[in-house]
């Protein structure tokens, strides 16, 4: 009985650490995947947000350089206009000093 009762015993407390065993392993193992997975997306983070500063950068320099432009061309526009309807008062004030022309 004695032989029987310590093989027993050992076999259940073999069994119990295997099953503590396993299911710490397991756990282990999630832990393991769970942080590598933690730091790819850490990474891919902090990729995006270079990538979204550095196209934010681009288009607001794009942008006042559009400002820019547009701002120039208007300035164009108004220097146009002015000289455009400076020849033409002149002109008409011409043909109605002397309709005959």
């Amino acid at each position: 009985m004695d032989f029987t009762t310590t093989i027993t015993t050992s076999a259940i407390v073999a069994g119990f650490v295997n099953v503590i065993g396993i299911f710490w392993i397991k756990e282990r193992l999630k832990q393991s995947i769970k942080h590598e997975y933690d730091q790819d997306l850490e990474h891919l983070k902090k990729d995006l947000e270079y990538d979204l500063d550095k196209k934010k950068r681009l288009y607001e320099g794009k942008l006042a350089q559009y400002k820019k432009y547009y701002s120039m061309m208007d300035s164009y526009s108004t220097r146009s206009r002015k000289v455009l309807f400076k020849s033409f008062q002149e002109g008409i004030l011409d043909l109605i000093q002397n309709p005959s022309d």
